[in-house]
């Protein structure tokens, strides 16, 4: 009886290693220097990705969709981790 817990931890653990490995293979594909250039017209406008944006190059006002100025992107990808809608 000892043992189905720790094997339960186990699995799980193991679970959450194989999704952060996945996010990761998937930034590393990307091309950022195209991608994050636009914002899809699924953006709601919620104001996550402008608080992660360390250059404040994400423009807009809260319940409109964002642009992304080319001039203050840094290509960090943090908007796109962050986009709760995928619009990135």
């Amino acid at each position: 009886m000892e043992q189905q817990p720790k094997l339960r931890l186990f699995l799980l653990l193991q679970k959450l290693g194989a999704m952060k490995m996945s996010l990761k293979k998937r930034t590393e594909r990307v091309n950022f220097e195209v991608l994050l250039k636009s914002i899809k017209k699924n953006c709601v406008g919620c104001d996550t990705c402008r608080g992660f944006c360390p250059t404040e190059a994400i423009e807009g006002s809260l319940g409109i969709a964002h642009k992304i100025s080319i001039n203050k992107c840094v290509n960090c990808a943090q908007c796109l981790i962050n986009c709760l809608f995928g619009a990135i």
